[in-house]
């Protein structure tokens, strides 16, 4: 999990735009006092994601691990599923979760794995529970508007939040930090199940310590839940002499490109044009390149020469 960035992943429209990953929303569904239950009639999912990286508009979720629980400890279901991001995995990355690209060669989709998860989901009803939930928020965000998916509509509650409220004096509120503060064994194996269940046991102890919740309203009184929200439109300027590549990206077309960067920088390779998205006042095509077999990004402004297949 890390720092959220701004997601800028474009619709395949003659007219780019970008969405907005996600907002602090009032209450809704559960939140309103029509709809209030007791926490013991409740059920919570913790979920967490491992991806290639920390942004969400150039990165791709590689695994997704969730358990279903009730407020007192009951397990009603798991769920783990690597993903095969089609693009590699950074050795640094690697590193930290130890998912390596031959264990997601073969493995499912994206597209294949989120209707798993929506079902897994279930009822809006349900609230789902993460660490620092932004993150996770904006993966799943661009992975639904990618495959043009209707976004859950279920309460999130940021767990990060939680600590941050009740517990102010920790001298900083990673998941483990917490969990070590709660003497909840945490695994040395940084995956999405292991990390969701970690997630599960620290939701039960703040319950346990807090014990004035005894309502979703209460819960989401003290820390205010977020939403997926759709995307909001908002234009991303492309050169003329680009719109060729729009319109391949509208048909699916592949195109040869000449692009300077890289490591085979000035070499002519073969592309299908996926998407554009901006990131810090630059525009990116977001595109599958046949000569690696996988998901790329090429600043639009390198990419030297261009032509139709």
């Amino acid at each position: 999990m890390g720092e959220l960035k701004r997601l800028r992943v474009a619709t395949l429209s003659a007219e780019i735009h970008r969405p907005i990953v996600y907002t602090v929303g009032q209450y809704s569904k559960l939140g309103t006092e029509q709809s209030t239950f007791d926490m013991n009639d409740v059920e919570f999912i913790a979920f967490d994601l491992e991806t290639t990286g920390l942004s969400p508009d150039f990165n791709r979720i590689v695994e997704v691990g969730a358990v279903r629980f009730r407020a007192d400890g009951t397990e009603l279901g798991r769920m783990e599923q690597l993903v095969d991001p089609r693009c590699a995995i950074p050795a640094d990355v690697i590193k930290i979760h130890g998912i390596t690209n031959e264990m997601v060669r073969g493995q499912p989709s994206i597209e294949d794995v989120l209707p798993e998860f929506a079902r897994f989901l279930g009822q809006s009803e349900t609230i789902l529970l993460a660490h620092n939930a932004s993150f996770d928020v904006g993966f799943l965000s661009a992975a639904f508007s990618r495959c043009n998916a209707d976004l859950p509509e279920h309460p999130i509650i940021d767990t990060l939040a939680l600590s941050r409220r009740t517990l102010p004096r920790l001298r900083n509120h990673r998941l483990e930090t917490v969990a070590r503060h709660f003497r909840i064994a945490d695994s040395t194996e940084h995956r999405a199940l292991g990390d969701a269940l970690v997630v599960r046991s620290v939701f039960l102890k703040f319950l346990a310590q807090a014990p004035t919740i005894t309502t979703t309203i209460d819960l989401f009184d003290l820390v205010p839940p977020i939403y997926f929200e759709p995307m909001i439109s908002g234009p991303i300027t492309v050169p003329k002499r680009y719109r060729s590549l729009i319109q391949a990206i509208e048909i699916g077309r592949s195109i040869s490109i000449v692009y300077a960067g890289g490591t085979k920088s000035q070499r002519r390779r073969l592309i299908t044009p996926r998407s554009l998205t901006e990131v810090r006042g630059s525009v990116y095509l977001i595109a599958h390149c046949h000569i690696d077999d996988m998901e790329k990004h090429f600043r639009l402004d390198r990419i030297v020469e261009f032509d139709e297949e």
